[in-house]
């Protein structure tokens, strides 16, 4: 009925096609989420932003889905809070990714929009990985202070060995402080060796 009488298309910039297959999503999902455990739907009813529950917030990430990115100024009739269009911009940032990345990359760029991004794509069994990655992330074998005080390195490139540590970790190739040394030292010798290529071939 919204496509038949423009109605969506007056206040949202999609084509009717991308409107169609969002829609369809959208159902899949209404009908998976009353799957759900009492105690989940319950938090889906709390408010997130503007009267918006979380419920609210994941069909609305589902119908503005469109090409991977989301661009706030495109539903310039859409008047959203900072909040929900940061959760958005994440939520789809993780669903452009998630055929193509690991799940610890995914987990990383989509943030706390990662639950969202599970919901959505029927993959509920991610929830308890996503749990396991925010341990990860908060206390892992090794802390940044730690690898700054070890091995003198900061900014950049400290949180690019940190990334690197939290990933192998998540996918359980590193388990102990000495195993993320040993792959630390690794991957300074690394970017050593390409920074003298570099300057070698200038």
């Amino acid at each position: 009925m919204a496509l038949s009488d423009n109605l969506l298309n007056t206040i949202l910039p999609i084509s009717d096609n991308v409107l169609r297959e969002n829609l369809k999503v959208l159902s899949t999902i209404d009908k998976k989420l009353t799957e759900f455990a009492v105690k989940y739907r319950l938090r889906l009813e709390k408010l997130f932003s503007q009267n918006l529950t979380f419920k609210g917030l994941l069909r609305l990430e589902v119908l503005l889905w469109h090409n991977g990115n989301f661009l706030p100024f495109i539903f310039s009739k859409l008047k959203l809070s900072n909040k929900i269009i940061k959760r958005i911009t994440f939520c789809h940032k993780g669903m452009s990714e998630f055929e193509s990345s690991s799940l610890f990359d995914i987990f990383c760029d989509a943030k706390e929009a990662s639950l969202d991004v599970s919901i959505i794509k029927g993959r509920l069994d991610l929830l308890r990985k996503y749990k396991r990655f925010l341990n990860i992330w908060r206390k892992g074998v090794i802390s940044p202070s730690e690898v700054s005080q070890i091995f003198k390195i900061e900014g950049p490139k400290l949180g690019q060995v940190i990334r690197r540590c939290k990933k192998e970790e998540f996918e359980r190739k590193i388990i102990t402080k000495r195993d993320a040394v040993k792959l630390i030292r690794t991957i300074l010798h690394n970017i050593s060796y390409q920074t003298y290529s570099l300057n070698k071939n200038c």
